[in-house]
Parts: C-alpha cells; structure tokens; sequence
C-alpha cells in the first residue's frame, strides 16, 4: 500500500495500529524532503520511528502528480493508493483541479491490476469543485464507492490532520468523504495485453483486510459510516 502527501506520517502509524502493528507492506511518503518534515512537524520525529519499528518504508519528497517518476518507485505497483485531502496550497479551484488529474494520471500508471485509488475530500466548496470523479475517469479510473470518512476511528488510533503550511487555519476532518476509484474495464484490458509488468507490491493481510472490509472501503464495517456502491461506469469529466 502506498500512503501519498502524508505531512506528519500520523495517517500511516493510525494505518499501521489498525493493522495490529504490522507495517511491512506499507510505503508512507511525504511531499515535504525530511529536514523540512521535521522542521515543520513536532510529531514527525515519533512517527517515522514508530513506522520503521513496525516495518514500514518512509520516503520523502515525493510529489503526487510524479509518483511513477520518483526513483524509489519505479518498476513497483500498488494494490492500494492513498491520498488523504490533497491539496496544492492554493484555494484556486482551476489549479487544485489540475492536481487531482495529475495525481490521478501517475497513480494509473503505478496501480496493480483490479486495485484501488482511496482518496479523502472535504465535503464543502470549493473541494466539492474539484470534480474527483472527473479527474480520476480522465485517467482511466471508476468511481465504485463513496462514504463518509471515519475520522474518529484515525484520530484515536492517532491521525492527525496536518497541512502543507502548518500555520494555516486548521479544519476537522468530519464532514469529509472517502472516494474509492478502481481502474475501468477498459482500462484493465489495455493492461492486460501490454507487456507483462512486475508483480504488484501486496499489502500485508491485515492491512488488506482493514482496506478490502465493506466492500472496498477502507475501514471495517464497524469502524466505517454506510457505504454507498456505486455502479461501475465511465463518469464524465
């Protein structure tokens, strides 16, 4: 699994609690480079130690929009993809929405076959602007299910929402939505007859189960809101 524009890795040590320790299976990056990680984020320290005891890999300075790029991750693929509320540091809605299709794109091009792309958006404008759905079918992914994000469950296991600028106005991360896309039939196919890639990187079982649990959500049904299925088809932008 792959956690992407995680500030300070608090995402990724809730992820690895909820797996019952085991980070094994689990790459957590930051866009930020490792001394501004730690110049920024008093917790970030802790964190990166709690993720390389239980087995996890940390990389920094690794931008969403250029993740097949990144030297680190080249020839690998993910079954699972995380973005938790990306953003560009802009409140511009034209430029958060050229991010999305950027992110999207590269996240494509780094996806196992039948995985997941799981992204977190506020739930009020301008992030309902964004059209993720949009973006995301630009690349070749469907939109299969959406639901409130779990936010109580990470915070006691630990997250903790940070952004980009941490002197920037904090926001809870309730009233947010978690969108699950996966790549479309066609998509799949033109894979499938390209040359034969590498064996995706698997996630390990727990954390596949926490990630696979409701239907493709990314908690347990217990630790989730309703999930709404939704019908696999092409969105428009």
């Amino acid at each position: 699994m792959l956690l992407v524009g995680d500030g300070d890795f608090s995402l990724a040590v809730a992820m690895v609690r909820l797996a019952g320790g085991d980070g094994s299976r689990l790459v957590a990056t930051s866009y930020d480079y490792a001394e501004d990680v730690r110049d920024k984020y008093k917790q970030a320290e802790s964190n990166i130690r709690a993720l390389e005891k239980a087995g996890a890999s940390v990389l920094h300075g690794v931008d969403g929009r250029r993740l097949h790029r990144k030297k680190e991750l080249r020839g690998e693929l993910f079954d699972r993809i995380v973005f938790f509320f990306p953003h560009s540091g802009q409140q511009r809605v034209h430029v958060n929405r050229l991010l999305l299709s950027e992110f999207f794109s590269s996240a494509a091009r780094v996806l196992a076959p039948g995985g997941e792309v799981h992204v977190a958006l506020k739930t009020f404008a301008p992030y309902i602007h964004w059209n993720a759905p949009g973006a995301a079918a630009a690349a070749g992914l469907d939109l299969v299910v959406q639901h409130p994000l779990a936010s109580l469950q990470l915070r006691e296991h630990g997250y903790i929402h940070r952004t980009t600028d941490p002197n920037a106005v904090k926001f809870r991360s309730v009233d947010s939505m978690l969108y699950v896309f996966a790549k479309s039939a066609a998509a799949e196919a033109a894979a499938a007859s390209s040359k034969k890639r590498r064996a995706a990187t698997s996630t390990s079982t727990e954390i596949a189960a926490i990630l696979d649990a409701a239907g493709g959500t990314l908690f347990p049904v217990a630790l989730s809101a309703e999930a709404r299925p939704i019908k696999r088809r092409k969105l428009l932008p």
